[in-house]
């Protein structure tokens, strides 16, 4: 869990709300699960053995570590499945949890409803042979945002010499851009949803709302005027930069360019 879920789950008394926690919960532990594993395998198939003239006790170490290695494939195997049946899951969602942060805890009824849909679509999808569906399908990338907005796309190239290097700020700067198109942003229910929500965290936090302001005091208005007509002071306001800063702490991945926006 990142902080924000462990704040809502602090005092938590009904084990089945841990069932499933959410969809950034559940997609994050399912890849550490299968990274740890991977590394693992990898371990075990990193040595090869000469068999040829061995003692009793290596052979049976070698049938040892075999098991090991047949045992740690298997689950493998259904660690990854578990992964594309979630990204499947994610993709069919058409309705967003009513109350952010959109977890069970919070929207219980709704993520109860879910499993029903979930239930009946494995039956569905099992009886079809449905396809694959991608981690980049279901979340907000940097890519797919700058890909949108060639404008801005066209300004952060300019002002940023290694994008990669700040991939957090040029993401941070990537959400209020694309927060600003307001219902022309497939995501738009999304962000409306999580607009207040960053206030109760950061205000209380003194020295991390000081760093974001000399961030912000970094950035702006050197960006604004350089490029006007991109970033507008109304839309860039600190206040724009905090809940960024929110959204990418607490709705993303391991990796901060991927944010779940269910």
């Amino acid at each position: 869990m990142n902080e924000l879920e462990l704040s809502c789950y602090l005092k938590c008394t009904d084990s089945s709300l841990l069932d499933f926690v959410g969809y950034r919960n559940e997609i994050t532990m399912l890849n550490t699960i299968n990274a740890l594993l991977q590394a693992r395998l990898m371990a075990i198939r990193k040595f090869s053995v000469d068999t040829t003239h061995i003692t009793s006790w290596q052979k049976y170490a070698i049938l040892y570590r075999q098991g090991q290695e047949k045992l740690l494939t298997m689950v493998v195997a259904r660690i990854e499945q578990e992964i594309s049946n979630m990204l499947r899951r994610m993709s069919k969602v058409t309705e967003l949890a009513p109350v952010a942060p959109f977890l069970s805890i919070i929207n219980p009824e709704y993520y109860a409803q879910q499993k029903q849909l979930w239930d009946i679509q494995k039956t569905q999808e099992e009886k079809s042979n449905s396809g694959v569906v991608t981690l980049d399908s279901v979340v907000i990338t940097l890519n797919q945002v700058l890909q949108l907005n060639p404008r801005f796309k066209e300004a952060i190239e300019q002002l940023f010499e290694d994008i990669e290097e700040e991939q957090d700020i040029v993401m941070m700067l990537a959400l209020i851009e694309e927060r600003s198109k307001s219902r022309e942003s497939k995501w738009n229910i999304f962000f409306e949803r999580t607009r207040d929500m960053n206030k109760n965290q950061l205000v209380s936090n003194e020295e991390a709302v000081e760093e974001l302001k000399d961030l912000y005091d970094s950035l702006f208005p050197a960006f604004t005027e350089a490029f006007p007509d991109t970033f507008s002071a109304e839309i860039y306001s600190f206040e724009a930069l905090l809940w960024a800063e929110y959204i990418l702490n607490n709705y993303s991945l391991d990796n901060s360019m991927f944010i779940v926006p269910i």
